[in-house]
Formats: C-alpha cells, structure tokens, sequence
C-alpha cells in the first residue's frame, strides 16, 4: 500500500488512479483475512489454555464452516489467479449468499445446544467468536472478490 500510494504522489491517469484504488482496496481485504486469522487462532488457544473444549458436535459445524469458507477463498483467489470472466464471478456471488444460509443454519444448531444445556457459557462464548470470525473472513473475500469484479 505504501508504494502504491507512493506512485500515485506522481502525476498518473485515471485509469492508473482507479487501478491503484483496487489494488490498495484488495490489500487491505486480504490484511483484515489474516488478521481473522490470527483471531481464530487465539481463541482455539483460549480454550486450550482453560482446558474447555466443544462438543464433537460443535467441533464438527466449525470445522465444516471453516472448510466452506476455505474453499470460497480458495476460489475466489483462483478467479483473480486466471482472471476469470463474469460469468465465474456470478457463481463466487451465489456461492457467498449460499455461505450466508450455511451459517444462518449452523448459528441456529449453536442456539439449540445453548437452550439444551449441552454448551458450556465460555466455550459457547469462544465458539460463537470463531463462528463470527469466520464470518468475516468470509466477508472480506467477498469484499476483495467485488472489488476485482468492479461490483459496487
């Protein structure tokens, strides 16, 4: 980012001008993903340094979301790789709001071991701080994908 808004303290065109936009626009996307990251680390810490885990359960819908959001990431970062056309940017659009109902799912299925007593109150506090932060992971690709595609 610093280069880039260095090259832009010289005179540049439009189209220079936008182009450094988007590119600063997607570092900035792909900083706040590994600053999620860390995120998910610390909190999987967390419950190690309590000794507290989840439920098999539990574990299972993390990790399958943490695999889902995985694969739209890699996806998206193969789309930008070989740059796709629109076409393939539609499906990456439909897969996110797919993600969107996979997590509205999983978020309630939480809820439920929350009502039945089956999830502890500080392991159920770091499940749904991983689950959010693998929302915004998710999030941000999106962010970083409609910032490739021009999508407002």
């Amino acid at each position: 980012i610093n280069f880039i808004t260095a090259l832009l303290t010289n005179p540049v065109t439009q189209g220079q001008s936008t182009r450094s936009y988007t590119l600063i626009r997607m570092a900035d996307e792909l900083e706040s993903i590994a600053d999620s990251l860390q995120s998910l680390s610390i909190y999987r810490s967390r419950l190690f340094k309590r000794k507290e885990d989840f439920s098999a359960e539990a574990w299972l819908d993390i990790m399958s979301f943490y695999d889902e959001v995985t694969r739209f990431f890699d996806n998206v970062a193969e789309a930008r790789k070989k740059r796709f056309g629109i076409v393939k940017v539609e499906v990456l659009l439909s897969d996110s709001r797919k993600l969107n109902k996979v997590a509205k799912r999983l978020r309630d299925q939480h809820m439920d071991r929350l009502r039945d007593g089956t999830c502890q109150s500080i392991p159920a506090q770091t499940y749904s701080d991983m689950f959010t932060t693998l929302k915004h992971i998710k999030n941000h690709t999106l962010n970083f994908l409609q910032t490739y595609a021009d999508i407002p």
